[in-house]
């Protein structure tokens, strides 16, 4: 029995979405990191007495940066690997804004909320919503790959990748 109402799917549009917002992602983060690696003391990104905190996180954002654009690459090209790279890079962006929010919120940097606090919480709610989002997306592009290749499935005459078919979207 064909149940295509309750099935995940992808469209064209949501992968070339996804790939801008991966992509956008790491250029963000090799930004922040060019900018304060050359030049945090004269534009003061990060406090002071933060830059230890920062510090250990140089090795985690270049491969969190990798993934990001691995994974663009990897949606904007439909392959295999796209659910697999964009869920690893989820999982650690949505990670890296749990620590965020626990250092920051711990050090009173969100009570009383000042510019640099609200900032940080908006890189924060910006890690954590993307991760979850990509990893929301990951599922379901895999969840459609896994449809799409069952044998039922293509008995029905419904489309075996969904390359070959133009509707597929994300089914939130």
């Amino acid at each position: 029995m064909r149940q295509s109402d309750d099935r995940p799917q992808m469209n064209g549009r949501t992968y070339r979405r996804l790939a801008i917002a991966t992509a956008v992602g790491g250029a963000v983060m090799v930004t922040f990191w060019t900018l304060y690696l050359l030049a945090n003391d004269q534009l003061g990104l990060v406090a002071p007495e933060h830059v230890p905190f920062e510090n250990s996180f140089v090795f985690a954002d270049t491969l969190l940066a990798i993934l990001l654009f691995a994974a663009s690459a990897s949606l904007r090209r439909r392959r295999p690997t796209a659910p697999f790279l964009l869920a690893m890079a989820a999982s650690m962006t949505l990670y890296l804004g749990l620590l965020d929010a626990t250092f920051y919120g711990r050090s009173g940097e969100f009570y009383p909320l000042t510019a640099s606090g609200a900032m940080e919480l908006a890189i924060v709610l910006a890690c954590i919503s993307g991760g979850l989002y990509g990893l929301r997306a990951a599922w379901t592009i895999w969840q459609a790959s896994l449809i799409a290749a069952r044998p039922d499935h293509q008995k029905t005459g419904a489309a075996a990748t969904d390359e070959r078919h133009p509707n597929l979207r994300v089914v939130a």
